[in-house]
């Protein structure tokens, strides 16, 4: 059997990792900025100092923005995987990101210039949709969830969603927009946008903590869930409204970044165990501390240019799909 540590000493030991690569987020970036300049911007502040606009209008919104938008993908992807009963299962695999680009393609398309708070709006309905239709395609003519359905139908409207944004962008001319939002990233975040985005999140953060006993006993299949009283249809809908709050505003603040999901669940059900009362929060914690590590990454691979944060969780997560994959999910139970 599997050894585990205790949830308790994995929650601190991230969380204190969390705590420094925030630091390091706030203390390196693509632009060379001295560790006494960034002092004096933190607890001095100069409106008329480039360097101090910098720190405090790009890099601490980036920080923050990379705490928030890790932990809902990393437990948006726990969420999925645990009521669909299948480890390969998260945001991008089952298309809700792509609705979410399909969507902002369309406002993109139609208005000149959108802003954060209209855009999440749109980003939330494209979620909702693809979440629709997926879940639709699955059930048809039949009444029991078939995993190896929802992926194939997740994929088949991922697919279709991404051809039809990609079209809407060449025929509006706006395909430099959107190839810039759906590379992935967090540089274009914002104190404003943050304004807009962070109650939706850590409501949905804090909702998910509360339903993660049902998220367990909904892994363990319908009928057992049922046979343990759970109401199934009321907690499968309430669970799939916290994940598109938080894939939905994390898509419109960072683009679709993928594997996150994917990858975060399964490094913590490999260090604590499959109990999805520890999974989620150790995946919130995990996925903060991943997407900033990954924003460092790209900001000083390439500087002054920065790599697109998509790319370096794609060199990531791609092997560990294909490996997870050839296990047929093997330790995920």
């Amino acid at each position: 059997m599997k050894k585990t540590i205790s949830p308790i000493v994995f929650l601190i030991i991230t969380s204190i990792a969390v705590v420094f690569a925030a630091i390091l987020s706030v203390f390196l970036g693509s632009t060379n900025i001295s560790a006494h300049e960034v002092m004096n911007a933190l607890f001095a502040f100069d409106a008329n100092q480039h360097n101090h606009l910098a720190i405090m209008e790009l890099r601490i919104p980036r920080t923050i923005g990379d705490i928030l938008v890790g932990a809902s993908l990393a437990c948006a992807g726990a969420m999925m995987q645990g009521i669909t009963r299948n480890p390969l299962a998260d945001c991008g695999i089952l298309g809700i990101n792509a609705g979410a680009s399909f969507a902002l393609a369309i406002c993109l398309g139609i208005f000149s210039s959108v802003n954060f708070g209209f855009s999440v709006l749109v980003s939330f309905l494209g979620a909702i949709l693809a979440a629709f239709l997926v879940f639709g395609a699955m059930f048809v003519g039949h009444r029991k969830m078939d995993t190896g359905r929802l992926v194939l139908a997740g994929l088949a409207i991922s697919m279709f969603f991404t051809s039809l944004a990609q079209g809407i962008s060449l025929f509006t001319n706006t395909g430099q927009d959107l190839a810039f939002w759906s590379a992935g990233g967090v540089a274009g975040i914002r104190m404003q946008q943050l304004k807009f985005a962070s109650p939706l999140i850590l409501i949905a953060l804090i909702w998910a903590l509360f339903l993660s006993k049902k998220v367990g006993l909904l892994s363990l299949g319908e009928e057992a869930a049922q046979g343990l009283g759970l109401n199934v249809k009321r907690s499968m809908i309430e669970c799939l409204i916290a994940v598109l709050i938080m894939a939905a505003c994390s898509s419109a603040l960072a683009g679709p970044i993928a594997f996150v999901g994917l990858l975060v669940p399964y490094v913590v059900r490999f260090f604590i165990g499959t109990s999805y009362e520890k999974v989620i929060p150790g995946s919130m914690v995990l996925g903060a501390f991943f997407m900033l590590i990954a924003d460092i990454c790209s900001r000083l691979i390439n500087a002054p240019s920065e790599t697109p944060i998509g790319l370096i969780f794609a060199i990531i997560g791609v092997p560990f799909f294909i490996i997870l994959a050839r296990k047929g999910g093997r330790g995920f139970e």
